[in-house]
């Protein structure tokens, strides 16, 4: 089964009413959260922070939603469940945050 692809070029050249510089821009947000969350989201796992977990999650799921990366957005939206939930010893936020930088890598 092959990988999905990161992002939906072509819905999210429409959600930015075709505006290659403006996809760029928002695209770089995104690519910025990312970078910032790398080491929130480390160390809130390894600290056992789950709220900044959470927080860090919502705001890179909202990001890929707007540029339409459905699978950055579900995995996202899972680390920000398992951080509601504080993790309780599964391990599901480090599994959850390898996801994420994969994707990041292919993005």
């Amino acid at each position: 089964m092959s990988q999905p692809k990161v992002i939906d070029w072509t819905l999210a050249l429409e959600q930015v009413g075709q505006d290659e510089s403006f996809l760029l821009e928002v695209l770089n947000d995104l690519i910025h959260e990312i970078d910032v969350g790398v080491v929130d989201i480390q160390s809130g796992i390894d600290k056992s922070d789950f709220d900044t977990v959470r927080k860090v999650a919502h705001r890179i799921k909202g990001s890929a939603s707007y540029l339409n990366c459905d699978h950055l957005q579900k995995i996202s939206f899972e680390l920000q469940n398992a951080g509601d939930k504080g993790d309780r010893g599964t391990g599901k936020a480090s599994e959850l945050w390898a996801q994420i930088k994969e994707l990041f890598a292919d993005l």
